[in-house]
Protein backbone atom coordinates (compact mmCIF):
# COMPACT_ATOMS: atom_id res chain seq x y z
CA UNK A 1 0.00 0.00 0.00
CA UNK A 2 2.93 2.42 0.64
CA UNK A 3 4.38 1.77 -2.76
CA UNK A 4 1.02 2.76 -4.82
CA UNK A 5 1.14 5.91 -2.10
CA UNK A 6 4.15 6.77 -3.44
CA UNK A 7 3.45 6.17 -6.45
CA UNK A 8 0.36 8.56 -6.96
CA UNK A 9 2.13 11.34 -5.43
CA UNK A 10 4.82 11.25 -7.81
CA UNK A 11 2.73 11.43 -10.41
CA UNK A 12 0.71 14.16 -9.39
CA UNK A 13 3.69 15.60 -9.30
CA UNK A 14 4.64 15.03 -12.67
CA UNK A 15 1.48 15.99 -13.69
CA UNK A 16 1.82 19.44 -12.17
CA UNK A 17 5.17 19.76 -14.03
CA UNK A 18 3.68 19.10 -16.89
CA UNK A 19 1.10 21.53 -16.34
CA UNK A 20 3.35 24.07 -15.59
CA UNK A 21 5.14 23.49 -19.20
CA UNK A 22 1.56 23.24 -21.01
CA UNK A 23 0.79 26.78 -19.69
CA UNK A 24 4.22 28.11 -20.45
CA UNK A 25 3.61 27.45 -24.27
CA UNK A 26 0.06 28.62 -23.69
CA UNK A 27 1.40 31.97 -22.70
CA UNK A 28 3.46 32.21 -25.30
CA UNK A 29 1.20 31.04 -28.19
CA UNK A 30 -1.36 33.73 -26.87
CA UNK A 31 1.31 36.48 -26.85
CA UNK A 32 2.39 35.93 -30.24
CA UNK A 33 -1.57 35.25 -31.11
CA UNK A 34 -0.95 32.04 -32.64
CA UNK A 35 -4.11 31.35 -32.11
CA UNK A 36 -5.70 34.39 -34.56
CA UNK A 37 -7.75 32.95 -37.79
CA UNK A 38 -10.63 32.79 -38.85
CA UNK A 39 -13.36 33.07 -36.56
CA UNK A 40 -10.97 32.74 -33.91
CA UNK A 41 -12.19 35.47 -31.29
CA UNK A 42 -9.28 34.46 -28.56
CA UNK A 43 -7.26 32.56 -27.27
CA UNK A 44 -9.79 31.04 -25.22
CA UNK A 45 -11.99 30.36 -27.72
CA UNK A 46 -8.88 28.55 -29.56
CA UNK A 47 -8.06 26.60 -26.60
CA UNK A 48 -11.94 25.30 -26.11
CA UNK A 49 -12.31 24.75 -29.82
CA UNK A 50 -8.62 22.82 -30.53
CA UNK A 51 -8.47 21.19 -27.23
CA UNK A 52 -11.48 20.10 -26.14
CA UNK A 53 -11.80 22.58 -23.12
CA UNK A 54 -14.46 24.68 -21.58
CA UNK A 55 -14.69 27.73 -22.38
CA UNK A 56 -14.40 28.77 -18.49
CA UNK A 57 -11.62 26.47 -17.65
CA UNK A 58 -10.06 27.77 -20.78
CA UNK A 59 -10.03 31.47 -19.78
CA UNK A 60 -8.86 30.15 -16.38
CA UNK A 61 -5.64 28.38 -17.47
CA UNK A 62 -5.13 31.50 -19.84
CA UNK A 63 -5.10 33.66 -16.67
CA UNK A 64 -2.76 31.59 -14.77
CA UNK A 65 -0.37 31.16 -17.64
CA UNK A 66 0.13 34.56 -17.99
CA UNK A 67 0.29 35.68 -14.14
CA UNK A 68 2.81 32.78 -13.91
CA UNK A 69 4.97 35.14 -16.15
CA UNK A 70 5.43 37.38 -13.83
CA UNK A 71 5.97 34.94 -10.88
CA UNK A 72 9.03 33.03 -11.23
CA UNK A 73 9.30 31.74 -7.92
CA UNK A 74 5.58 29.87 -7.89
CA UNK A 75 6.48 29.21 -11.39
CA UNK A 76 9.79 27.10 -10.33
CA UNK A 77 8.24 25.49 -7.51
CA UNK A 78 5.13 24.39 -10.09
CA UNK A 79 7.50 22.85 -12.66
CA UNK A 80 9.33 21.21 -10.19
CA UNK A 81 6.28 19.32 -8.88
CA UNK A 82 5.98 20.64 -5.49
CA UNK A 83 2.82 22.76 -5.76
CA UNK A 84 -0.62 21.40 -7.74
CA UNK A 85 -2.44 23.55 -10.14
CA UNK A 86 -5.26 24.43 -7.95
CA UNK A 87 -2.54 25.81 -5.71
CA UNK A 88 -1.18 27.84 -7.94
CA UNK A 89 -4.47 29.37 -9.37
CA UNK A 90 -5.46 30.57 -6.25
CA UNK A 91 -2.51 32.42 -5.54
CA UNK A 92 -2.29 33.52 -9.25
CA UNK A 93 -5.15 35.84 -8.48
CA UNK A 94 -3.68 37.96 -5.80
CA UNK A 95 0.49 37.41 -6.17
CA UNK A 96 2.76 40.12 -7.34
CA UNK A 97 6.41 40.10 -7.60
CA UNK A 98 6.68 41.81 -4.10
CA UNK A 99 4.03 39.28 -2.22
CA UNK A 100 5.61 35.95 -4.38
CA UNK A 101 7.09 34.78 -1.77
CA UNK A 102 4.80 35.60 0.78
CA UNK A 103 2.24 34.06 -1.59
CA UNK A 104 4.39 30.85 -1.56
CA UNK A 105 4.75 29.62 1.78
CA UNK A 106 0.82 29.65 2.08
CA UNK A 107 0.63 27.95 -0.86
CA UNK A 108 3.48 25.32 0.56
CA UNK A 109 2.01 24.82 3.90
CA UNK A 110 -1.62 25.08 3.06
CA UNK A 111 -4.30 22.67 1.58
CA UNK A 112 -5.88 23.92 -1.65
CA UNK A 113 -9.00 24.75 -0.16
CA UNK A 114 -7.19 26.17 2.38
CA UNK A 115 -4.97 28.31 0.15
CA UNK A 116 -8.79 28.85 -1.81
CA UNK A 117 -9.96 30.45 1.47
CA UNK A 118 -7.09 32.57 2.49
CA UNK A 119 -7.10 34.24 -1.10
CA UNK A 120 -10.85 35.02 -0.72
CA UNK A 121 -10.82 36.80 2.44
CA UNK A 122 -7.21 38.40 1.29
CA UNK A 123 -9.27 40.08 -2.18
CA UNK A 124 -11.92 41.05 -0.17
CA UNK A 125 -10.25 43.31 2.76
CA UNK A 126 -8.01 44.17 -0.13
CA UNK A 127 -10.17 45.16 -2.90
CA UNK A 128 -11.21 48.52 -3.66
CA UNK A 129 -14.73 49.26 -1.91
CA UNK A 130 -16.25 51.17 -5.15
CA UNK A 131 -15.09 48.52 -7.81
CA UNK A 132 -17.12 46.38 -5.24
CA UNK A 133 -19.84 48.59 -5.14
CA UNK A 134 -20.08 49.33 -9.19
CA UNK A 135 -20.27 45.66 -9.39
CA UNK A 136 -23.68 45.14 -7.39
CA UNK A 137 -26.92 44.80 -9.20
CA UNK A 138 -30.17 43.21 -10.22
CA UNK A 139 -31.78 42.38 -13.31
CA UNK A 140 -34.61 40.44 -14.52
CA UNK A 141 -36.55 39.91 -17.33
CA UNK A 142 -39.71 37.90 -18.73
CA UNK A 143 -39.24 34.98 -21.18
CA UNK A 144 -42.04 34.38 -23.21
CA UNK A 145 -43.68 31.63 -21.67
CA UNK A 146 -44.26 34.79 -18.76
CA UNK A 147 -41.80 33.05 -16.57
CA UNK A 148 -39.27 35.83 -14.56
CA UNK A 149 -35.69 35.53 -14.72
CA UNK A 150 -33.80 37.20 -11.75
CA UNK A 151 -29.92 38.00 -12.15
CA UNK A 152 -27.76 39.31 -8.96
CA UNK A 153 -24.54 40.06 -7.80
CA UNK A 154 -24.43 41.11 -4.41
CA UNK A 155 -22.28 41.18 -1.60
CA UNK A 156 -23.21 38.11 0.73
CA UNK A 157 -25.27 39.85 3.25
CA UNK A 158 -27.61 41.29 0.99
CA UNK A 159 -27.84 37.91 -0.78
CA UNK A 160 -29.03 36.18 2.56
CA UNK A 161 -32.10 39.07 2.84
CA UNK A 162 -32.71 38.24 -0.55
CA UNK A 163 -32.60 34.64 -0.72
CA UNK A 164 -34.69 34.64 2.80
CA UNK A 165 -37.21 37.05 0.76
CA UNK A 166 -37.79 34.78 -1.99
CA UNK A 167 -38.07 31.66 -0.11
CA UNK A 168 -41.15 33.58 2.13
CA UNK A 169 -42.52 33.73 -1.61
CA UNK A 170 -42.29 30.34 -2.43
Amino acid sequence: MAELEVSICRWAGRLAAATCGWLMLLAAFDRREGWSGVGMRSCAHWLSWRCGIGSRTARQYLAVAHALEGLPAIRAAFAAGTLSYAKVRAVSRVAQASTEQVWLTHARYCTAGQLERVVRAYRQVTEDRTVRRAARGVSWRYDDAGMLHVSAVLPAEDGVRLLAALEGVS
